[in-house]
């Protein structure tokens, strides 16, 4: 009888673990790449987030989400500007910002 290879199993975890962030990732540059391209034309964005990704077995949407929202609250320079950052269903982003509030300090 086999013996219970639990190294194996927090390995494979870790594993999933990684391709997890690393797709957060992705998602989260394509998000930073979809801001600055509006940030002259308008104070508002939609994004939308997959709602699923084949590729990424525990992919969660709600923790991408959570996970990108982070990371931009965590921006300095783009935290001066925005004014509000929400999750409107489904998985879409939606970020309101103010230019104006660089020049007012």
């Amino acid at each position: 009888m086999e013996n219970v290879n639990i190294q194996a199993y927090i390995d494979e975890k870790k594993k999933k673990e990684k391709k997890r962030r690393k797709a957060y990732k992705v998602i989260l540059s394509g998000v930073n790449q979809e801001i600055t391209e509006s940030l002259e034309l308008t104070n508002t964005i939609l994004i939308p987030i997959p709602s699923i990704m084949l590729e990424v077995e525990d992919y969660n949407p709600l923790e991408a989400l959570e996970y990108i929202i982070d990371k931009l609250c965590k921006n300095k320079q783009f935290i001066q500007i925005v004014d509000e950052i929400k999750i409107i269903q489904p998985c879409t982003l939606y970020i309101k910002w103010d230019l104006d509030k660089l020049t007012k300090k």
